[in-house]
């Protein structure tokens, strides 16, 4: 099962985990100052915390599923990567620090996490396994094995 929202809150818990283990020092660092594959778009120009409420400013997706044009599809296959896609989304910043939701933010936040240590290993080990589930997980990577936030549980 795709689990949608629901890795939303599971990536806000990671981000959560490693604010208060070291590996961020505030929710108001830019996410472009944590992580190189932000710079240069709206995302970086973000916080945590407004990536984390979703008030980054970014073009909000025009389709179900979080696509401009299918381009989710291009990441499960292998075809795009995460940073592609949030470069196209993240060209323009009309409404920073207001709410729109946005399923780019939350894989932001995926990737500024990577700036400061591996976030599939700090959700696995921290997050997942001590909520002691009933069954397996896997992630969807992207084609330079990046995490997507569109996880499967």
């Amino acid at each position: 099962f795709f689990s949608y929202s629901m890795s939303k809150s599971l990536t806000a818990e990671t981000v959560g985990y490693a604010l208060c283990n070291g590996f961020l020092t505030s929710l108001n660092e830019r996410a472009g100052d944590i992580s190189d594959s932000l710079k240069g778009n709206v995302f970086g120009l973000a916080t945590v915390e407004q990536l984390l409420t979703m008030n980054s400013g970014a073009r909000p997706p025009d389709q179900e599923g979080g696509s401009l044009s299918g381009e989710w599809n291009e990441v499960t296959r292998g075809i795009s990567s995460i940073t592609e896609i949030l470069n196209r989304y993240g060209k323009d910043q009309k409404n920073a620090g207001n709410f729109v939701y946005n399923n780019s933010d939350t894989n932001a936040l995926m990737l500024a996490i990577e700036g400061r240590t591996n976030f599939g290993d700090l959700f696995e080990k921290n997050i997942w396994i001590k909520s002691m589930p009933e069954s397996e997980a896997t992630w969807l990577l992207d084609k330079n094995k990046k995490i997507s936030s569109k996880n499967n549980w």
